[in-house]
């Protein structure tokens, strides 16, 4: 087998400047990470591509968005209830349970008045409508939230691990060993 830094190739630990449980973190925490950025995009605009907003009506868009709107909020508790066990410092602990708290009983309710479905006069179609004012408000604090969590966990590690005694030059040098040799 193969050796990179002191470890058999398709061992889970590294040293370096990424965290050690690499494949939890990508997939526990990474992963949602870079699905809400996704969702962000669809809860503002409907869509994740513009030449899709062409072709979709007001009322999908609408609902795409308040879709999207309550996956960035289960991506924000699957990222704090991954990360909560791994985080040591009590102050980022507890800023990562406040957050949880704040989009569990505050967020939560604020989401099911942002929209509403209505029977036109037929009764036979629902209407998707869309309240922009409440929705922003949703909108704007799971981003915010999103910004303030990303803190605690890069300060805990679990974004970019910290190797004090490594210079630029040597990281540099670790990279590009690491593409050469792994590919």
């Amino acid at each position: 087998m193969n050796k990179f830094y002191g470890k058999e190739e398709g061992g889970y630990l590294e040293s370096g400047n990424w965290n050690v449980a690499e494949p939890f973190a990508m997939r526990k925490i990474m992963k949602p990470l870079d699905e809400f950025e996704n969702y962000r995009v669809i809860a503002e605009f409907g869509s994740m591509e513009l030449s899709e907003e062409f072709f979709i009506t007001p009322e999908i868009r609408a609902e795409a968005r308040v879709k999207a709107l309550k996956r960035m909020q289960s991506c924000l508790l699957r990222v704090i209830g991954n990360s909560l066990f791994a985080v040591n410092k009590k102050t980022d602990k507890d800023e990562l349970r406040t957050a949880k708290k704040l989009i569990e009983e505050k967020i939560n309710p604020l989401i099911n008045i942002c929209y509403d479905t209505n029977s036109r006069v037929n009764g036979k179609k629902n209407v998707f409508i869309l309240f922009e004012k409440p929705f922003g408000v949703v909108f704007d604090l799971l981003t915010q939230i999103h910004d303030r969590i990303c803190e605690p966990l890069n300060r805990n590690d679990l974004i970019f691990s910290t190797q004090d005694n490594e210079t630029v030059e040597e990281f540099k040098e670790r990279m590009i060993d690491r593409i050469v040799n792994q590919g």
